[in-house]
């Protein structure tokens, strides 16, 4: 399954966690719940994750293979001002 349709067929999920993450607030460098709540949502769907970064940071690596090309980001911090 090609990357767009896999997040295409989890798009439910993914909303609801977006709304979970929303609906709990966490200060900043406190977010440990949102954290947790990530790092086993992508262990759930079989990403390796290492925690503790920075405190509350989740790296995930999606990368299979030894294919080179474009890579993303997706940061669970919340705003500090």
């Amino acid at each position: 399954m090609r990357m767009i349709e896999s997040i295409l067929a989890d798009a439910a999920a993914i909303a609801a966690l977006r709304r979970d993450i929303h609906a709990h607030p966490e200060l900043c460098f406190e977010e440990n719940r949102t954290s947790d709540l990530i790092a086993r949502t992508l262990e759930g769907w079989g990403i390796p994750v290492h925690r503790g970064l920075g405190k509350t940071g989740v790296v995930a690596s999606s990368a299979t293979g030894t294919r080179r090309g474009p890579s993303g980001c997706a940061p669970t911090s919340t705003r500090c001002p």
